[in-house]
Formats: C-alpha cells, structure tokens, sequence
C-alpha cells in the first residue's frame, strides 16, 4: 500500500492530466448536440465490436453442445429412414401381399406396427488401426442400454460390433480386425459375399470373398450389409468394390476382390450403436413339440363287460 501512495505521488500530475482529459471530453459530448451524436456512434461502434467478438467466441464454446444435438438428430432419422426401408422391402416382397396406401396417415399407421430402429450416440474415446486386432472404444455402456453383439455405425457406413460392456464405456471390435468377417452383399444385383480385413492392408481398405462366378461385378459396386445376421439390418453401407480402370468398368472374377471401406477411421469422432428395432431370438423356441418320451394319460374308464352288454 505504501509503494501505490508513493507511486501516486511520483506521478500525480499525469492522474490529474487524466482525469481532466476525462472532464473535458463529458463535458464536450454530453453540451452540444453534434458532439453527442459522434461520441455515440463511436461508443455503439466499440460496443458493437465487442459484443459480435464475444457472440463468435460463445459460438465456438458451444460447437459441442450443438454437434450433440446435431448427432442425435441425426441417429434418429437414420433410424426413420431403415424402419420405412424395412416396410417399404415388405410391401415388395412376392410372398406379401401389397396394400393401397391411399392417405398418408394409413402409411404412418402401417409403419408403427413395427418397431423403429433407435440409436444412441456415442464418442470414440479411443481406436488402433495399425495392429492385426483393432479395437475401439466408446463413451456409452450397460447404464445407455449398450449390450454385447450390437452394431456400430457411423454417418458413412458400418463400424464394427459391440465386443464388451462396462457401465460407462464399451469396447467395439471394427472392421479393421482380422478376427471379424461381415456378411455383406452388392447392391446392384445383390450377390451375397463375406467381409474381411488383413493387417497389411491399410485401414481404408478390406476384402470380399465368396461372390459368385456368374455376378457381373464392376468397379464402384456398392456393397451393404445382407441382413443375414441379427446385429445388422440389411441395405447399410460398408464400402465399394476397387479395381483398375473407371468407375463401371466391369471386373474379372476373382476369389479376393479389393473393397475401399466407407467408413474412414483416421477421422471417426462419433458413431451410433443400434439399440432397437432389429432385434432377432437365437434361442431355440421351447414347448413346440411334445417329448418323445411323455406317456399318453391312460383311460381311466373300464371296458364293458359282456354282462353289461
């Protein structure tokens, strides 16, 4: 305190010379008219440079927030958009018969009976994709209603399966993991083939095997998932078949056709696990059939005898 009174002192013409300054300039701008007008648009001028800086930069503290929002939205209509691709694959099948749909609100009503697919968004906390046996792992588990042996996907296509579940993190096993082969399928003429990834090829890029000899198969052939498993439904995205030349130009059969992944995981942040609406019971049902074994309950009643007759 005593060095701020001997600095005051050292320096006390300069405060007076300010505080004059400032007397000086009230006076000019508060007295006449002109001089109001000029010191209010320079004040509104600052203030307003103030104010747009501070918008830009509250903007930026809730990029965040919004990309939540933005990603939730998102997953949920994804979700809209597979369970109306589902029905839409019943009203099309030869074994079903199709209904006329004449107002929209019968559609709605067609559409609810079955159940929508949901989505929980999750943030990639962290994922190899130099070693043979990727992993990742995601910021949601048991207590979001995450369980094992459910699909992962991403805004661009499949990511990978739910391996382990703790209560607040899960850990997913991606495409990108020699241990994982998809049942995947073109989508132009739908020719059933499986997925599988080798550490020597980069994380960009897998391989499908099993396509058949008559499928005419040429470059930047989408493949989607079959639907022949219950993790995935069929018709999501996982890649496009690679080769030489432009895209359409046909490929020659062979046991290993190159796939570039949709999904790019050097730059995968958020993904979304399926939690409902595609949901199949592996286990065997029960009381189907009669046990071989069971004894037929006897007749309790005794024959007529001859007398009676």
């Amino acid at each position: 305190m005593r060095r701020l009174l001997e600095l005051l002192r050292a320096n006390l013409h300069w405060v007076l010379l300010v505080v004059c300054e400032a007397v000086a300039l009230l006076l000019l701008f508060h007295g006449s008219l002109y001089h109001s007008f000029v010191g209010a648009a320079a004040s509104s001028s600052v203030v307003g440079r103030i104010h747009t800086e501070g918008s830009r930069w509250r903007s930026y503290l809730s990029l965040q927030q919004q990309n939540q929002q933005l990603t939730a939205q998102l997953a949920a209509l994804e979700g809209r958009y597979l369970s109306l691709q589902r029905q839409f694959e019943y009203f099309l099948a030869d074994t079903v018969v199709p209904q006329v749909l004449t107002p929209l609100d019968t559609l709605d009503t067609i559409v609810r009976e079955e159940p929508s697919f949901t989505f929980v968004t999750a943030r990639v906390v962290s994922l190899t994709y130099l070693k043979a046996n990727n992993m990742m792992t995601i910021d949601r588990g048991a207590r979001d209603g995450i369980k094992p042996n459910m699909g992962v996907v991403s805004q661009s296509g499949v990511v990978g399966i739910v391996a382990q579940v703790g209560a607040r993190y899960a850990t997913v096993v991606p495409l990108i993991n020699e241990s994982l082969t998809l049942s995947c399928m073109t989508l132009r003429e739908r020719h059933v083939g499986n997925l599988s990834w080798r550490q020597k090829l980069s994380p960009s890029e897998s391989i499908v095997r099993g396509l058949p000899k008559h499928a005419h198969l040429a470059v930047g052939d989408t493949l989607v998932t079959s639907g022949y498993s219950a993790i995935f439904p069929p018709g999501m995205v996982i890649g496009r078949l690679e080769g030489e030349g432009a895209e359409g130009t046909p490929l020659t059969y062979r046991k290993e056709l190159p796939v570039l992944l949709a999904t790019d995981f050097g730059q995968l942040h958020h993904v979304y696990v399926i939690t409902g609406g595609y949901t199949i019971n592996l286990e065997e049902p029960k009381n189907l059939e009669e046990p071989k074994n069971q004894e037929k309950p006897k007749n309790q009643e005794k024959p007529e005898s001859k007398e009676d007759l």
